[in-house]
Formats: C-alpha cells, sequence, structure tokens
C-alpha cells in the first residue's frame, strides 16, 4: 500500500470541504441582490449568473499559488502560460474570514472570481488597450444575504502579454459609482482578477482534476491520484443527505474515511478506460495530464 499523506491532507482539512459548500451555496443557491440589478450594464445580472453557472466553479487544491505583480506594476501574463482558455470560473476562499463567528461560516459564503471572452462590449466601456476583450466576474456573497457584485473588461495582448483594463464612460460611469459605493472595500482590480483567474485556468492542464456534473450543477475540484481512488471508493459508500444535495462533498468525506481506514485501491484499469463514473444521478469525470496517468500505469 502507498498512501502519500502529503497529497491527501489538503482533502482531509476541515477547510476544504468547509470551502466547497460555501462556493456551491454561493453561485447555485443564492439570489442575486435586486438593488444592484438596477445597474445592468455592470452588476450582476439573472442572466450574467446563469452564464457563470453554465461555464461551472472550479476550485483548485489549496496548495496552488499564483503569481501577482508588485504594487504600481503592470499586469502580465506569465510566459509559462501558453494559450488563455476562453472562461474559468473559481472559488477564492472566504472573505474577512477573521470577522466571521465561527458557526456561521459555512453560510458566510466566499469570494468567487472569474473572466469570460467576449465578442461585444456596452458602449459605455472604453478599450484602452488592443488584442481579445475579456469580461471579468466577482460574486461577493454578504453573510446571510444575497449576492452582489460586479463586471468589469480587459485587454490582452498577445505580442505584449500585457492585460489593460478598460474604462466606464457616460451613463456606466455612474452606474460603476453606485456599484462600488454598494461594494464598499471590496472591490479588486479587474487586470488582478483577469491575471489570477487565467493562471488558476492554465494550472488546471498540470494537475489531476475531478469534475461533478449533474442537471444543475458543474464543479470541478483540483485533485491528486489518492483522491481518484476515493472516488472509486465512494462508490461502495451509501450517500447521504448532503452527499445527494451537494455531490461533490460525498467525494470528500469518502475520502476522508479511505485514509482513517487506511483502505488501497488499484485504480489502473479505470485510468485505462473513459475515466468516468456515474452516482446517483451524477456524473463523476477523471481528468489529469497524460504524463502523470502514464507514470502510474506504468508504476
Amino acid at each position: 500500500m502507498n498512501i502519500n499523506n502529503d497529497e491527501s491532507d489538503i482533502w482531509t482539512s476541515e477547510s476544504f470541504d468547509d470551502r466547497i459548500t460555501r462556493a456551491m451555496i454561493a453561485l447555485y443557491e443564492t439570489k442575486i441582490d435586486p438593488l444592484l440589478t438596477d445597474h445592468p450594464m455592470y452588476g450582476i445580472t439573472p442572466s450574467t449568473l446563469a452564464i457563470m453557472r453554465k461555464i461551472g466553479l472550479m476550485i483548485p487544491a489549496l496548495d496552488r499559488e499564483v503569481w501577482l505583480p508588485e504594487d504600481g506594476e503592470n499586469y502580465i501574463i506569465p510566459e509559462d502560460v501558453p494559450t488563455i482558455p476562453d472562461a474559468g470560473i473559481f472559488s477564492f476562499g472566504q472573505d474577512n474570514a477573521e470577522n466571521i463567528p465561527e458557526h456561521d461560516r459555512i453560510v458566510s459564503y466566499n469570494r468567487i472570481m472569474g473572466y469570460r471572452k467576449v465578442n461585444n462590449i456596452p458602449r459605455c466601456v472604453k478599450r484602452l488597450g488592443v488584442g481579445p476583450v475579456y469580461e471579468t466576474l466577482t460574486l461577493h456573497p454578504e453573510n446571510n444575504a444575497p449576492l452582489i457584485g460586479r463586471r468589469d473588461y480587459v485587454t490582452f495582448s498577445p505580442a505584449t502579454r500585457r492585460v489593460i483594463p478598460c474604462v466606464y464612460t457616460g451613463s456606466g460611469q455612474n452606474a460603476a459609482r453606485a456599484t462600488l459605493k454598494r461594494l464598499g472595500d471590496r472591490g479588486f482590480k479587474s487586470e488582478l482578477i483577469f491575471g489570477c483567474c487565467v493562471q488558476f485556468a492554465d494550472d488546471f492542464r498540470h494537475q489531476w482534476r475531478i469534475t461533478a456534473l449533474t442537471s444543475d450543477t458543474k464543479i470541478t475540484v483540483g485533485a491528486y491520484a489518492e483522491n481518484v481512488k476515493s472516488l472509486l471508493f465512494a462508490r461502495t459508500l451509501p450517500m447521504t443527505p448532503t452527499g445527494r444535495k451537494r455531490p461533490i462533498l460525498h467525494l470528500v468525506s469518502a475520502h476522508k474515511r479511505r485514509m482513517q481506514s487506511g483502505i488501497d485501491i488499484d485504480i489502473k484499469q479505470f485510468l485505462r478506460g473513459t475515466r468516468e463514473i456515474v452516482m446517483d444521478g451524477t456524473k463523476f469525470k477523471v481528468d489529469a495530464p497524460e504524463r502523470l496517468i502514464q507514470q502510474m500505469l506504468e508504476a
């Protein structure tokens, strides 16, 4: 038996399944603050939320990191990111967690940020850079309250790799001010949001990932080979009410149980096949760099 506890500790920590729960509540189970839909050019509207839900939520493993520029520097996408994925929505943990009571942290949600490539921008938005345009999306769910969020736009120059934020003008500028006032100090620079999300999206091609897909939700979680073993182990366990509501948590629970009991599972045959299983109506799909799968098959 060979279980790498260093890799598995991330999934067995309480903060990991708490983060998954908060992220799912925020994106799939919470309504938008109606005060922000008064400014559809800038705020998160029902149609924007529907787009984010369709893209699906990505939750990187807790040990993944991205590059951030020094204060005052322009955001430049690192050279080791060869292409920009068209879209990505990510959970970035809890907002102001130290100020939230322990008993209330599950329902306090977490920060969700993302981006998507767009062909057109609103008339009230002015481009300051060249290259493709991307819409950045942020959700900052308040404690026991509706979703609040914002939309911004950036350009990315493939030649210089610089990310340049677009600016709102005229009526869009007024809407932006109103939304920022509602958000308080939760605003983040659009170029930083885009840069971080692009790096996380690209990083997913370097790691194992497990996607849980239902008719209403799509959750992709950064994983390791040991978590794939736990996916197969999860099929032998009864589904709890929590697992039926948020199937990815059934997998996390199964992983903790398997690691505590020391059960090892051979996944070579699974990796040679479709790498998909269905449990209680939820499809689980496993993806990983082919080199990692090949290494496991040859071991």
